[in-house]
Parts: structure tokens; sequence; C-alpha cells
């Protein structure tokens, strides 16, 4: 099978994060008492892991087969943060100072050539003509020209098969596949009483995949989406299930056993040195 040679190609490695936490905490707050704890109020991501397959090819400059291949996997994103704490947040980072540059920009200031009068030796057109013809073979120096630019065409044009032929051998250095089952948003409201917080709104985005191919002068990317729900949690719908404000869920294609996208980004970035910008 030609999978299974294919992946007999690389060697695997098995690499696993655990217990990634992400916290924003004040001068008030202890950020390493919520660390420990794991799951507290300035927690704005709950623990997940990550899990990562990463495949070196055995073969060096096999135009077919990736050098490198990286699988991810994130199997849940739970993010939870108070309205409060969102102005905070955006309030932070409005704050953080951009760097400044070191050497001033002087503004080049332009000069104007001033225009010379030379007046020409030869008035008649004549005897201008006369001149030149008795310097210049004409008819000779337009054949040698026409029999130049002929020759430098036919150079361009191998130079062209060439480069195109070395584009369609280009190698793919890298390709990365990256998984997220779901990811959920809370936005909660913030109360005054008990420094506690009422659940407000939810987001929910499921299946989303990233994946990116690197080679020699290209470098491709897709995403995609497959469902995107906004619940209000305040309310009760008459299923009895939270109120969906937003829903835009696609169903199962069960005729070619594939699920549609809701949203699909594809972007291809290219070298200037691409060999098909010169035909």
């Amino acid at each position: 099978d030609i999978e299974e040679a294919r992946e007999r190609s690389y060697t695997q490695f098995k690499l696993k994060l655990e217990d990634i936490q992400l916290i924003y905490a004040n001068r008030n707050e202890s950020w390493e008492k919520a660390r420990q704890e794991k799951n507290t109020n300035i927690h704005l991501i709950k623990l997940m892991e990550l899990d990562l397959d990463v495949g070196k090819c055995i073969y060096i400059d096999d135009a077919v087969l990736p050098a490198w291949k990286v699988a991810g996997n994130l199997p849940n994103i739970d993010l939870r943060l108070s309205d409060k704490r969102l102005f905070q947040i955006m309030n932070h980072m409005q704050s953080i100072p951009f760097p400044k540059s070191k050497h001033p920009v002087v503004a080049a200031q332009s000069i104007e050539p001033e225009p010379i009068l030379i007046p020409s030796s030869l008035s008649n057109p004549e005897q201008t003509l006369e001149v030149v013809e008795g310097m210049t073979p004409i008819r000779k120096t337009k054949e040698k020209v026409e029999a130049e630019e002929n020759k430098d065409k036919q150079i361009q044009n191998t130079d062209k098969i060439e480069k195109k032929n070395e584009f369609e051998g280009q190698l793919t250095q890298l390709e990365a596949k990256f998984t997220l089952d779901k990811i959920n948003v809370h936005i909660d409201e913030s109360m005054n009483e008990n420094n506690k917080d009422a659940p407000f709104l939810r987001i929910t985005l499921e299946s989303i995949v990233a994946q990116t191919k690197i080679k020699t002068f290209d470098m491709e990317f897709d995403a995609s989406l497959a469902n995107l729900i906004l619940y209000h949690e305040q309310f009760i719908g008459k299923d009895n299930q939270q109120l969906r404000l937003l829903s835009a869920q696609l169903e199962q294609d069960t005729s070619n056993n594939q699920n549609k996208k809701l949203v699909c980004v594809n972007f291809l970035h290219t070298s200037p040195e691409n060999p098909l910008f010169l035909t």
C-alpha cells in the first residue's frame, strides 16, 4: 500500500503537553495560587492538553514526501471571562507603549535639476542627416541589433523552461495540520455582590481545521469552520434549552460521507523569485 510505504518513510515522534493554563491577574490577585488551584475566576482558559505527532522523512530531497510532517489535536478549549475583565484586558493592551525608532527619520530635500540649453551646431536637418549617415552604417547596425535581440530571446526562453522545470520539482519542507474539536467562549456579566459573575453569552465554534504547506517558493494555508452557535444563557427557549441567538450549523452530507464547511479560507503566498512570474 502506498500510504503504508509513506508512513514507513518517516521517523515518528509523539509529544504531549498537559495542564496548559492561561491566567490574567491584577495586582491584588495571586496568579501563583490560581495556578495551583487550576480553576478560578482569573483563569481565562481552563486546563487543556495538546497532542503533537511529528515525522521526519528519512529521504533527503524527495520531491513527493514532505521533509517534516506535523499533526496536532486540541480536544476542547473553554475560555471564560467577564465583561469587566474583558475591558481591563483591552485597556491593558492599549497602555502598552510601542517601540520608538532609534534613528529619527529625516526627510530628504528634493533637488530639481536646472535645464541647460545646448545650442545645435547643425541647424540644417538635411545636413545633419548626411553627417549621421556618413558616420554610422544604419542598415548594418539595425540588422546586428535584431540578431542580438533574437539571440537574447532564445536565451530567455531557455532560462524560463529550466526555471519552470525547477518550480515543478520544488520540495515540500513542512506539512502541518491542526484540528480543534470545539471552542467555547463564555462571557459573563459582572455582579457587584460577592465579586461573582453571572453567565450571559456563550459562543461555540466547532470542528476547526487549519493546515499549511511550506514549499521552496510557496506557502499554502487552509482553514475551515463547521459550526457557529451563539447562546444567551439567561433565557430558556421552547425546547427547554438555552436560547440560540445565532445558529449556523450545517448537516452532514451522508451521500458523500463528508461534513460541509460553514467557512473556508484559502491563502497562498509565493516568493518573488518564483519562476512562474517569468512566464
